[in-house]
Order: structure tokens, then sequence, then C-alpha cells
């Protein structure tokens, strides 16, 4: 496991720890009950009901995200290089989160300019009717 500041394991930030300090005072504070634990962390038990296990996003792969959103996992990859859609990198990989997916729909979503109005229908080559 990575630890914060060195990257190696050990005590303070210069020998790393596991969380940053804000994130240790946390920590301290929700194990100690005088803060309420986030949602994002709760836990919730397994179906034996013998441990807690936590509750965490689901994660996409390239593939499966160019399934759900119907585009290439080239182009997916593609834009993540270019820094033009959010993503995550686990492992060196491109992963997307579902609110990834969401943002990447609405980025690419276009609405039509105030006060359009299309004009009369067209006529000739290729024209219906």
């Amino acid at each position: 496991m990575l630890f914060w500041g060195s990257g190696t394991a050990g005590g303070d930030r210069k020998r790393g720890n596991a969380l940053p300090p804000a994130g240790r005072q946390r920590a301290e504070e929700i194990a100690a009950g005088t803060r309420p634990v986030p949602p994002r962390l709760a836990r919730s038990g397994n179906p034996a009901g013998d441990e807690d296990v936590p509750v965490l996003p689901a994660v996409y792969t390239a593939d499966e995200a160019a399934a759900i959103l119907k585009c290439t996992a080239n182009w997916l990859k593609e834009q993540a290089r270019k820094r033009k859609i959010p993503f995550t990198k686990i492992g060196g990989a491109y992963r997307w989160t579902p609110a990834h997916l969401q943002e990447i729909i609405r980025l690419g979503e276009h609405q039509p300019e105030p006060g359009f109005r299309p004009g009369p229908p067209r006529r000739g080559a290729g024209a219906c009717g």
C-alpha cells in the first residue's frame, strides 16, 4: 500500500502515513463517534451478516464504458488522453464511474440556440415528398 508522503510504509509524513493529516483527523473523529460517517463511506452488511463491506462505486473498463455509451473504446481512451472527458486512472489504465459516464453524456449534449426557428423544408435532390 502506498502511504501519504513518501510512497513507503512508516510513521509521520516524512516516513509516510496512510492518510494526509486532515484525513487522519476525520478518521479519528469518525472512530471516536464525534463525526458522522459520510454516506460514501457508510458500510452495509453482506448477505451472511458476519462482516461489513464498504459501499464502492462501480468502475468500468474502456470496453464496458464504450458499450454503455455506444461508442468505441478507442474514442474514449483518446478523449481521456486529451483530457476532454472525465476519467480516473487505476493501475495505469483508464476507468470510468457512472458519474463520469453521465458527465460525458452531458458534455456531448447540444441545445438549440435561443430564438432558433427552423426554416421551411428544403426542396430538391434527396428531399422527401
